[in-house]
């Protein structure tokens, strides 16, 4: 049970101020964990379209070209990817949108999106000797982009209720 009063107001049994406010508390549990599913569920269905378009004529080749081999996808480290970026959407770009309320929450994301996939790519572009311009330009906008939508979509779920 959780207690959120000290006192209870006049005529009002403990027993129900109790029932009440844990029953109010667990239902919000419940909405913000379904709103933080549906906003995953939507951020890498979004990815997952953009690679399966784009890996067959724009990445593959490039990749094949950069490490000489043959591109395999490995799950584990995709894995490891999107979790990170998911958590990047959850403790960086939404609490940014409080700190900067008065700011577009579309523009604080892809602010982040565009910093986490430049430096991504500007790295790789550093170190590799046949990481083109291209390639470091497009990621880098598709990910401004993406999270520029992720702002779009957080005002939509969250912010509306």
């Amino acid at each position: 049970m959780y207690y959120f009063r000290k006192t209870v107001p006049d005529g009002v049994p403990k027993k129900l101020i109790i029932f009440e406010y844990t029953t109010t508390f667990k239902c919000c549990i419940y909405i913000k964990m379904l709103n933080h599913l549906i906003f995953s569920i939507i951020y890498l269905t979004l990815d997952i379209i953009w690679l399966s378009s784009m890996t067959g004529g724009f990445y593959r080749p490039k990749f094949e070209k950069i490490q000489q081999t043959v591109l395999r996808f490995r799950i584990g480290y995709a894995c490891v990817a999107y979790f990170l970026l998911l958590a990047t959407l959850f403790f960086i770009c939404i609490p940014l949108t409080k700190q900067y309320p008065k700011q577009n929450t579309s523009l604080v994301f892809s602010f982040v999106g565009l910093c986490i996939y430049g430096i991504y790519n500007a790295t790789n572009g550093a170190v590799l000797s046949n990481y083109g311009i291209d390639m470091c330009l497009i990621d880098t906008l598709w990910g401004c982009f993406s999270f520029a939508i992720m702002g779009y979509i957080y005002k939509i779920i969250y912010k509306s209720r």
